[in-house]
């Protein structure tokens, strides 16, 4: 199994290959298996100061994180929250309207502490497209005034008081804990921690250790910023490089598991798919897929496909694994279902350095998480696509197939390949009781394959087909009558002489009845 690993983390991208029934999708599984469990034998707190050890000033994307700071708040200094209007918060309105408060908190800002609001109704107030009207959400709606205009005005007021309070968290019963953490921490970020998710901090307390005995969210944030002062008083890191590090190398969304120890085992998931003539782009990568609103009218929206779903996870979780198999590879038309991912996938273009722009880039009017980890902010250059380092491929494919066209070799040299042999997976029959005479016949049926002209070791009988011995309750010739002929036959079509070269192999193989073919 080493070896097989070793030759996936060398380059990233194996295709293993070998005759029918060699278990190449079997072993294809366990070799993810053993890709995506990596045993750190660290205390947490010892791989974060690894990781700031390690930290260098281009790592943040060269990001400016004080001048976007200060644009926030020049924008919308403290003294004038009140004068707020309808236009300069609310978002919803497109393009046209990208520079109000609400587009700076959840996007603008998104260097300085990610913020998902869940939907507009979080915002309290927000402009409806489709019934191009401001709907009012939340406290609001128990007021007595119904006019936004009014209503903007209280909102105002209220947002204001919150940056000015002492006491923040009494605010909780008008806004959700988020929105608090976001706006306070974007103010006043020497104060704050720049981790906005009431979740989010509480995992981080729980994996490091921090001293915390307070329950409320306020106290608990300042707890997570005291544990960035003392980690990083000695350097230059700011406390959004910090919250960088943190989510570059541990999974704080979820929460790692720890060992009784303390250690923690990084996990990370693979995904199987099978490759056919109809896959395409859109299930791959990304493309458009019919939606249904309440009002049963249908129309279409930008989804992403599988393998991009799994590279935004692996992005988002740097330090696990992530496996990618793909069986029946050459199934597939594979210039349609990779498309520009082409360049992305070669193992001297993982990372950033092979960055797209994907097929539908013109689609996003919001950066994705790529967009994000590159530092894009302009929105005419959205929709950027790369595969990251942790994203590793295994694909199986049969090369004798003949229902399928041969891999063109700009697609064959970004891949290892490794052939499976019959003998390499004679372990697959260990549970079988008439193993040792299956591996017996299986090795000579072989033999007298690849003396047969036209044929070779790739047209081999692999150990998966002798194990539907136990279907039959150890019986041969049914084995060869309900599998076995029926492949050969198809090895041999357009042969001369086919009923004598089967007569060969039934006889080497043991089959009783062998004197039916002549």
């Amino acid at each position: 199994m080493n070896k097989y690993i070793n030759l996936l983390i060398t380059n990233h991208n194996l295709i293993l290959t070998g005759a029918p029934g060699t278990g190449k999708t079997y072993l294809a599984e366990q070799i993810a298996k053993r890709m995506i469990t990596k045993e750190v034998h660290l205390q947490p707190l010892d791989i974060l100061k690894q990781a700031i050890a390690n930290f260098r000033e281009n790592d943040s994307g060269n990001t400016n994180y004080s001048k976007l700071q200060t644009d926030f708040i020049n924008r919308f200094p403290k003294n004038k929250l009140k004068e707020m209007t309808l236009d300069d918060y609310c978002i919803g309105k497109g393009d046209e309207n990208k520079d109000n408060f609400c587009y700076w908190l959840e996007v603008k800002l998104k260097p300085l502490g990610y913020y998902f609001p869940g939907n507009s109704k979080s915002y309290l107030i927000y402009w409806n497209k489709d019934d191009e009207e401001y709907k009012v959400a939340g406290y609001l709606k128990k007021l007595s005034e119904t006019d936004p205009k009014s209503l903007m005005q209280t909102l105002a007021h209220d947002i204001s008081d919150l940056v000015e309070s002492t006491y923040p968290s009494s605010f909780s019963d008008k806004f959700g804990e988020s929105f608090i953490l976001k706006v306070l921490n974007s103010y006043y970020p020497n104060v704050y921690a720049p981790i906005n998710s009431k979740t989010h901090i509480d995992n981080i307390i729980s994996l490091f250790d921090i001293p915390c005995d307070s329950n409320d969210f306020i106290e608990r944030n300042k707890a997570v910023y005291h544990f960035y002062q003392e980690q990083c008083h000695d350097n230059n890191i700011s406390a959004f490089d910090f919250m960088h590090i943190l989510y570059d190398n541990f999974n704080i969304k979820e929460g790692e598991i720890k060992q009784l120890n303390g250690e923690i085992i990084l996990d990370g998931s693979y995904v199987r798919i099978q490759f056919h003539p109809s896959y395409d782009y859109v299930d791959f990568v990304e493309g458009l897929r019919p939606i249904q609103d309440d009002s049963h009218n249908v129309g279409f929206e930008r989804k992403d496909g599988v393998f991009k779903s799994l590279c935004i996870i692996a992005l988002q979780n740097p330090n696990k694994n992530y496996v990618m198999l793909i069986d029946e590879i050459n199934r597939g038309e594979i210039s349609k279902i990779f498309g520009e991912l082409f360049f992305s996938i070669d193992p001297g273009y993982r990372g950033k350095d092979g960055k797209v722009r994907t097929q539908y880039a013109n689609m996003q009017t919001e950066p994705n998480d790529f967009d994000d980890a590159l530092g894009i902010t302009d929105p005419s250059n959205f929709g950027h696509f790369f595969v990251p380092d942790n994203v590793y491929i295994i694909g199986t494919m049969n090369d004798i197939d003949r229902s399928v066209e041969s891999m063109d070799f700009a697609f064959r040299r970004r891949f290892a390949f490794k052939e499976i042999k019959a003998t390499d997976r004679v372990e697959m029959l260990d549970d079988l009781t008439w193993k040792d005479e299956a591996v017996r016949r299986m090795n000579r049926l072989n033999a007298k394959i690849e003396k047969i002209e036209g044929l070779s070791s790739a047209y081999h009988i692999g150990p998966a087909y002798f194990m539907k011995l136990k279907n039959y309750n150890g019986d041969y010739d049914q084995l060869w009558e309900n599998h076995l002929e029926g492949l050969l036959f198809e090895y041999l079509r357009g042969m001369t002489e086919i009923p004598t070269k089967l007569k060969v192999l039934a006889e080497e193989y043991g089959y009783t009845k062998a004197n039916q073919y002549v």
